[in-house]
């Protein structure tokens, strides 16, 4: 095997364990074992194990000699200070997604998530939504055009999509907020006025943190234990 697929097998590795862990499929706070990961990824122990030291270094794997390795929990203290970042750095994007977006990103927007759109995908208005919360701000990161604003959601893309699984198992009052709000975000985009879509992010950001902390208040330890998502 030459470099460029050793780099190539490493790379898949990093991509498929970080989804792993963003999705909550590794569950915060959960023990895993190199075999685990190997088996679950379908990919050698070489590549593996490369993806699990980037893991540490960014913490979203945490080492015990001796004992093994653990998806970092999600903590309550770790959910606030999230969302006070978060809080900044959201309405930095979204602002300049609405300055920035070019006609065609704004009609392929309105296209992708409009009602029609979510009424396909949800008809009954009670399905996980996760994904696509998640990647409705995908989108509006693209159209900000901004290297630096990129980079520091791609840091913390993993961490938020965690909250929004955990915020999700609350039930659908997560997907009401965003559907009651689709209409700002769209209004904003087409006007060119941030106003909206920042009072709709507010409001689901708001509703998010309520709701992750929530659940996680109601799991006992969860610094400590992993959180049964199932």
């Amino acid at each position: 095997m030459t470099e460029v697929e050793k780099e190539a097998l490493r790379g898949l590795a990093l991509r498929r364990l970080r989804e792993m862990i963003a999705n909550c499929q590794l569950a915060p706070g959960a023990w895993v074992t190199e075999k685990q990961l190997s088996d679950a990824t379908g990919l050698g122990l070489t590549p593996v194990r490369s993806a699990m030291t980037t893991l540490r270094h960014d913490g979203f794997l945490i080492a015990t000699p001796r004992v093994g390795y653990r998806v970092a929990p999600m903590t309550l203290a770790d959910v606030a200070d999230l969302f006070d970042v978060w809080a900044v750095v959201g309405r930095a994007i979204i602002e300049r997604a609405v300055e920035r977006a070019t006609p065609e990103e704004v009609a392929e927007f309105q296209r992708a998530h409009d009602r029609e759109a979510w009424a396909e995908h949800f008809p009954s208005g009670d399905a996980d939504v996760t994904d696509w919360t998640y990647g409705i701000f995908s989108s509006i990161v693209g159209m900000a055009h901004s290297q630096r604003l990129t980079a520091i959601y791609d840091r913390y893309s993993v961490d938020l999509s965690r909250v929004l699984v955990i915020a999700n198992r609350a039930g659908t009052e997560m997907g009401e907020a965003l559907r009651a709000q689709d209409g700002n975000l769209l209004r904003s985009m087409r006007e060119r006025n941030p106003q909206w879509a920042i009072e709709g992010f507010d409001i689901v950001t708001e509703t998010v943190r309520r709701l992750a902390l929530g659940v996680l208040q109601s799991a006992p330890g969860i610094a400590d234990a992993p959180l049964r998502l199932s």
